[in-house]
């Protein structure tokens, strides 16, 4: 999967189609204390671990994009091919 033909596709919607569409277009706001100790470091060294919420788009599978939103404005701060940079437990387990 190409990331820049799948950010080309994310172009045609609006941030709220985006947040209200399941499945492979998703935008969450996540508490960005609860990232990988390697990602909220990344944060640091950038400056930014003053911000309190990261964003995620799902592109496909464990395939993900994080980052900021300024308005309707997303910020990649990183491509998490497996999965790993916001870590979550399946409820139930």
């Amino acid at each position: 999967m190409e990331i820049l033909a799948k950010l080309r596709e994310f172009e045609r919607f609006t941030l709220n189609e985006l947040r209200n569409t399941s499945g492979t277009f998703e935008s969450y706001g996540l508490p960005a204390a609860a990232l990988c100790k390697e990602a909220y470091e990344r944060l640091a060294e950038m400056g930014r671990d003053d911000m309190t919420e990261i964003h995620r788009l799902r592109l496909m599978g464990a395939q993900r994009l994080y980052g900021f939103l300024d308005g309707n404005v997303f910020h990649v701060v990183w491509w998490d091919p497996d999965h790993k940079v916001y870590p979550w437990k399946p409820k139930n387990t």
